[in-house]
């Protein structure tokens, strides 16, 4: 398609943005949902809040450990969202040691 010049970058991006914030999460509902009653959330609650206090503590923790190795204060905030989001900040290093061997030096 995008030799005959029907899909483009713009298009292209488009379609994924759609993908991603549309269909996925109705595709996740749809599947899910069904599944889903009263007495799932009375045995799974916390399942709903550790979320909350896994990124919090490791947040905090994340802070505390760069105030006692000397990191400058102006870079606690991103230490803070890698402490507490810890797949968020590992997935680029997966991406390039998954692409290193495919990128010529």
């Amino acid at each position: 398609l995008e030799k005959s010049e029907m899909l483009n970058a713009q298009k292209r991006k488009c379609l994924s943005a759609l993908a991603m914030d549309i269909c996925l999460p109705c595709l996740l509902f749809s599947a899910v949902l069904p599944e889903a009653d009263g007495q799932l959330l009375v045995e799974g609650w916390e399942l709903l809040l550790w979320p909350f206090i896994y990124a919090t503590v490791s947040a905090l923790l994340g802070v505390l450990c760069c105030m006692a190795v000397g990191i400058p204060k102006q870079h606690l905030g991103a230490a803070a969202a890698c402490a507490g989001f810890p797949n968020v900040n590992g997935f680029p290093v997966s991406v390039v040691s998954a692409l290193g061997s495919a990128i010529p030096a």
